[in-house]
């Protein structure tokens, strides 16, 4: 379900109650969609939310012909946590 109003954020529900959500937003002067917040509670994991949750960010990204998609990704299951760029065509 579409959130912001912006087209690029999107939230996944179960029942009614948000289990997950995902934030982005278009930078104009390089035609990049910027993931900020992407996150699923931890007891809707592994049930394929996420996946579908991220495929609606791809899907209107695709539609918008967007060249790239990014995001910071805090390895929280590291022995060491640390912060990664992840860049990926749509």
């Amino acid at each position: 379900m579409p959130l912001c109003g912006n087209g690029f954020s999107f939230g996944v529900y179960d029942d009614g109650l948000l289990a997950g959500i995902a934030i982005a937003e278009l930078q104009t002067w390089n035609n990049t969609l910027w993931v900020h917040e992407f996150h699923l509670a931890p007891e809707y994991r592994g049930r394929g939310l996420g996946r579908g949750l991220m495929n609606s960010v791809v899907t209107a990204a695709r539609a918008a012909s967007v060249r790239v998609i990014a995001c910071d990704v805090d390895d929280v299951l590291a022995s060491s946590p640390r912060r990664v760029n992840r860049y990926f065509a749509p």
